[in-house]
């Protein structure tokens, strides 16, 4: 065959080749407006490819099979996160011409300008202190996926006790509930200037007054403030679950349904997780107001149905935040005012060893019993729980926990790796 009938044969495919982009598979001229859905077609084709790929991925990450990968992840998730808000927060308006003006003036008025304001600067610094204190305590608290710092126990209602043994001591409130002031349990953490702590009124001291007595709701309102604060931080703490169920359920609903909708050996925490979601899904806000107004050890698991199911971020978390920082501390700051009142305390006390006395063979016996325990508990809230009480408390919780912790840490991972 010689070179002109080579390629007199090739012209033919050449040509095809050519025009075969022109026209689409049903055939005829392809128009503008055809080529275009057919790029859409095959661009939601290639996505839906790579969402079953990652799918697949995410289905194995999971913090037993592969807990480094899900540290990483979970790093690499937290810090973009992190610049990603920082660079939003400084490149708005706001910040510029509100924010940093407001800063400025602040910190010069308080290292560089003297007169009478400095006093009222002081008071300022030791309020929004002791506010950040409470507030960062109660995040502590819930941000841990259930391995949060048992912050409540530990600082918050041996707060409350203190407050409610100084009011019978002296017979007021007019003392110091501040915890960075002289005494408190943040004395000495002081970053920003608060004055002279010889001057200002000591924490939960004053003279004693016998004879006097301290209402039942004058007690809890001037412990509900502190109370109302770190329930705020419990709240915050509750959005990284739900955010990182949200982000995995953007890359598409499969891999949340799927995961959601698996069985789990434990049929407890199977029952719970049914539950959760159901009821989620038919109350919207009023069932996770009232999960979030009790001490619930395993709130975590509906932050992550509710962002599986994509419930609205304002509605998951100002039911959150009415739940936990108003009706459940509200709650706890009245049972414990109750309880740590001298007055309520011996009147719990008598009850118990009449009823004991009654009803058992060696109440005598079991009533003293009872009154030492109680009386020994009441004093480790005086300065709060030591590290290994702390610990012990916390090894409670994981037993408590632990008929839901796998299957809820498992869940996270996934959550983690389908977020990237």
């Amino acid at each position: 065959m010689s070179r002109k009938q080579a390629q007199q044969r090739r012209a033919p495919a050449v040509e095809a080749a050519e025009v075969e982009p022109t026209f689409i598979h049903s055939g005829g001229p392809a128009s503008p407006e055809r080529l275009q859905t057919e790029n859409q077609r095959y661009n939601a084709t290639m996505e839906d490819l790579q969402k079953t790929h990652r799918f697949s991925e995410a289905k194995e990450c999971n913090i037993f099979k592969s807990p480094g990968k899900v540290l990483v992840y979970s790093a690499m998730r937290i810090t973009s996160q992190t610049v990603s808000g920082l660079k939003v927060l400084v490149s708005h308006p706001v910040f510029y011409f509100v924010v940093l003006p407001l800063l400025c003036v602040y910190f010069y008025m308080l290292f560089y300008l003297e007169g009478p304001h400095q006093e009222y600067l002081y008071h300022f610094n030791i309020v929004l202190q002791d506010a950040t204190f409470w507030f960062i305590l109660g995040v502590a608290s819930s941000i841990g996926f259930g391995s949060g710092m048992h912050s409540g126990v530990l600082f918050l209602f041996p707060h409350i006790y203190k407050v409610c043994m100084s009011a019978d001591l002296c017979g007021n409130l007019s003392f110091g509930t501040n915890v960075f002031l002289n005494g408190g349990p943040a004395a000495g953490l002081n970053i920003l200037p608060i004055g002279d702590v010889d001057t200002m009124p000591t924490y939960c001291g004053c003279s004693p007054t016998p004879g006097v007595v301290v209402e039942y709701w004058p007690r809890v309102f001037a412990v509900f403030t502190s109370c109302m604060l770190w329930g705020a931080g419990t709240a915050f703490g509750e959005i990284p679950p739900y955010l990182l169920a949200l982000k995995a359920s953007d890359g598409g609903a499969s891999l949340i349904e799927e995961e959601m909708g698996e069985k789990s050996s434990i049929a407890v925490y199977e029952q719970m997780k049914e539950w959760t979601v159901d009821k989620v899904k038919r109350w919207g806000f009023l069932a996770v107001f009232l999960l979030a107004s009790w001490p619930n050890a395993l709130f975590d698991l509906c932050g992550l149905c509710c962002g599986a199911i994509r419930m609205p971020f304002l509605t998951f978390f100002s039911a959150c935040l009415l739940g936990k920082a108003v009706v459940k501390v509200g709650l706890q700051s009245m049972f414990f005012v109750l309880v740590f009142t001298q007055s309520s305390f011996e009147i719990a006390m008598t009850l118990v060893t009449e009823l004991a006395e009654k009803l058992l063979p060696n109440g005598t016996e079991v009533a003293e019993w009872l009154n030492e325990l109680a009386e020994a508990q009441l004093d480790k809230f005086k300065h709060g729980q030591t590290k290994a009480e702390g610990h012990k408390i916390g090894v409670m919780t994981v037993i408590v926990c632990s008929c839901g912790g796998l299957r809820h840490l498992r869940f996270t991972g996934v959550c983690v790796c389908g977020a990237l």
